[in-house]
């Protein structure tokens, strides 16, 4: 069965801003001569179904637009960059969130 689209399961702030960055990524990779290569929008919707957090997801697509072009220290995979900051901050906003509503 198909998981439902992330618009459907996001505020619509968060989509947009999701969507935003997404089309930055998705230029990048077109146009980039690194032979990086990410689809954003693909990537956005495997972190929904995965269940991590809104703003994690934000913060990744932020994360590697950032670094998509730092050539001191470039990236080797897109996709392991942002999976590493999502994976990281889901759970600093989960735990954020889970001691402002147990106080």
């Amino acid at each position: 069965m198909k998981n439902p689209h992330y618009k459907t399961k996001l505020t619509p702030e968060h989509v947009k801003q999701i969507n935003q960055r997404c089309k930055v990524l998705e230029r990048y990779s077109k146009l980039s001569g690194t032979g990086l290569k990410f689809r954003p929008y693909q990537w956005a919707q495997r972190m929904v179904n995965l269940n991590k957090h809104p703003l994690a997801i934000i913060d990744g697509l932020k994360a590697t637009i950032a670094k998509w072009f730092d050539h001191k220290d470039p990236m080797r995979s897109a996709y392991t960059y942002a999976n590493g900051v999502v994976k990281t901050k889901s759970g600093n906003y989960r735990e954020a969130e889970h001691v402002k509503e147990s106080q």
